[in-house]
């Protein structure tokens, strides 16, 4: 069994560099079914240059780690509570690793 995918630092996202996500690959019931998501979180007045509300409005854009690492994320959510924006993501294919 080999170590499952774990992220947490910067990143870009469909054009916009966000200073940090969380990604982690995810496991179903049997080994072979593997997925990973991850989110990024940051307050209202730290939003990173180029956010909007309707980031990924369009299908899956790309994600790149530091290094070139690549993948494609869908944006499932994008929640704001009045002083902080959560941006969820849930990988298409393999990990960014």
């Amino acid at each position: 069994m080999s170590e499952r995918f774990r992220y947490r630092g910067p990143a870009v996202i469909d054009d916009v560099h966000f200073p940090v996500v969380l990604l982690q690959e995810d496991t179903g019931p049997g080994e072979s079914l593997r997925s990973w998501s991850g989110l990024s979180s940051f307050r209202a007045t730290d939003a990173p240059e180029g956010f909007t509300g309707n980031l990924g409005a369009n299908g899956p854009v790309k994600i790149t780690l530091p290094e070139g690492r690549s993948g494609l994320v869908l944006i499932t959510n994008i929640g704001f509570d009045g002083q902080s924006w959560t941006v969820h993501l849930q990988g298409t294919g393999p990990t960014p690793a």
